[in-house]
């Protein structure tokens, strides 16, 4: 399997930025829908999209890759979502995980972020 690492773009949100606070601000206001998800009546799909759109997965990613958030960086941002709409934080949770811990696999195809390991 080939990995390709594209550059970090213009519009990914660095961490702690305020950028980044528009972004949970924007994923809020979807989040008025949280109810109408949570009983099935709407997908998430909008407020993923949200997100998706300035690479936000890339977040924890070292740079030019990613944003290079710390741990606790993260934390914040996924503690800030999860107010917004806590549906939206556990899909991302996952994907966190994993690319956390692809970052710690000594296979990984990234060079490491600093104090990951």
């Amino acid at each position: 399997m080939t990995f390709e690492c594209k550059p970090l773009q213009a519009g990914v949100p660095l961490p702690g930025s305020p950028e980044l606070r528009a972004l949970v601000a924007a994923v809020a206001a979807v989040a008025a829908g949280a109810e109408a998800r949570d009983r099935g009546e709407t997908s998430p799909r909008q407020a993923i999209d949200l997100l998706r759109q300035p690479r936000i997965g890339t977040f924890r990613l070292p740079q030019p890759v990613g944003a290079a958030a710390s741990l606790p960086q993260l934390f914040e941002f996924v503690i800030d979502l999860a107010e917004a709409d806590s549906n939206i934080a556990h899909i991302l949770r996952n994907h966190f995980f994993n690319a956390d811990r692809l970052l710690r696999s000594k296979y990984s195809p990234i060079p490491p972020l600093a104090g990951a390991g």
